[in-house]
């Protein structure tokens, strides 16, 4: 669970950090917290069928296999976020370029 609450919060930290200058004044507010919303329903939803799983295992390897579906689950998740950050990233330099000119 603390797992869960952790990733919940950089995933909402690192969206609300990325766009900053739109969140500050309320635009798109409603949409990003939304977005938030929506990442951490699949987050429990994830969990949850993990939960089913490891309850369900008769032996070691039916255990293993749960384990294994949930790490594809989280290094997906690392992808995603390292995805994100790219692009967030790029926003950053495209804005601060904006600026210059």
């Amino acid at each position: 669970m603390k797992a869960l609450i952790l990733i919940g919060a950089l995933i909402f930290g690192a969206q609300a950090g990325a766009d900053h200058h739109e969140a500050a004044d309320g635009k798109n507010f409603e949409t990003h917290k939304a977005e938030a919303l929506k990442r951490i329903d699949e987050h429990l939803a994830k969990m949850n069928e993990h939960k089913t799983c490891v309850s369900a295992a008769a032996d070691k390897e039916a255990l293993k296999k749960c384990h294994e579906a949930m790490r594809e689950f989280h290094q997906g998740m690392k992808e995603e976020m390292k995805e994100m950050h790219e692009s967030m990233k790029e926003k950053r330099k495209e804005m601060r370029k904006g600026k210059k000119e």
